[in-house]
């Protein structure tokens, strides 16, 4: 979609969403019956509300205009295109959804029940003739289950289960392991093995015990000094004489004469 296209769309949506919204919440009726209703959005109001409200009831309704706003606001690239798809999958099964467990909350009416709406009522009380109170739960809590897990990558389940052994988060099977631990400033600044070729990382102490033992020897081992020269050892060794070291030490007898 163009980036007119979806300015055009996400006008439409946006300006729809507070039609369908105003309706719902300022359209009101003498009677229990929303059709019946009448406020600032005229007949066109009342007959979108009278609508909605009688099929899925009016929170499940609400829920569905806060839906679009959401996926309007992506259209304007307030969100993400992939944002948008899960906002608008996630939405859809809540309207499917919470009408159903509104359902199941409230007591039966022979009437419209504007909460629960037609859907909820229907749903709510043929799941309790089929599973029962407990039974129908379980199924919503499935159907919640798999609705998160596939747009919010989240689980409720996991609030029961735990996480997984040796993982501190909640990691799928798709994503990356998560690192155990922060990398600190040091670390970063930290030059590469290869920057320092005196410096020789080793990854595992079994590397070192694999190395031979007369390789590992020869390498500690420290080196041993270069033999001397032979003719400097023989001229430290030898003695010196006496009148070399009085020539060169005394200074000469004539210095003591009286001038």
């Amino acid at each position: 979609m163009s980036g007119l296209r979806k300015e055009i769309a996400g006008s439409i949506a946006l300006l729809s969403a507070a039609f369908v919204g105003g309706a719902l919440l300022l359209q009101r009726a003498a009677s229990d019956n929303p059709c019946h209703a009448t406020g600032p959005f005229g007949i066109v109001g009342t007959g979108v509300s009278c609508a909605l409200v009688w099929t899925i009831g009016r929170p499940t309704a609400l829920l569905g205009v806060f839906g679009i706003v959401l996926v309007a606001l992506s259209w304007f690239g307030r969100l993400r295109a992939e944002s948008s798809r899960s906002i608008g999958v996630l939405a859809l099964g809540g309207v499917a959804l919470v009408p159903v467990m509104l359902g199941l909350l409230r007591p039966r009416s022979n009437g419209l029940d504007q909460a629960t709406g037609q859907w909820g009522a229907f749903v709510a009380y043929y799941l309790q003739q089929s599973l029962g109170q407990a039974g129908a739960w379980l199924v919503l809590l499935l159907a919640t289950s798999v609705l998160t897990a596939v747009t919010l990558q989240w689980n409720p389940l996991r609030l029961l289960v735990g996480r997984p052994r040796g993982t501190s988060d909640a990691v799928t099977d798709d994503a990356p392991p998560a690192r155990a631990s922060r990398v600190t400033r040091a670390q970063a600044l930290e030059p590469a093995p290869e920057e320092m070729p005196a410096i020789r990382a080793v990854a595992d102490e079994r590397e070192v015990d694999a190395i031979p033992a007369a390789v590992r020897d020869r390498r500690t081992a420290r080196p041993k000094p270069p033999a001397p020269d032979p003719d400097i050892a023989e001229a430290l060794a030898a003695p010196a004489s006496a009148e070399s070291d009085g020539d060169d030490l005394l200074p000469p007898t004539t210095l003591l004469d009286a001038p």
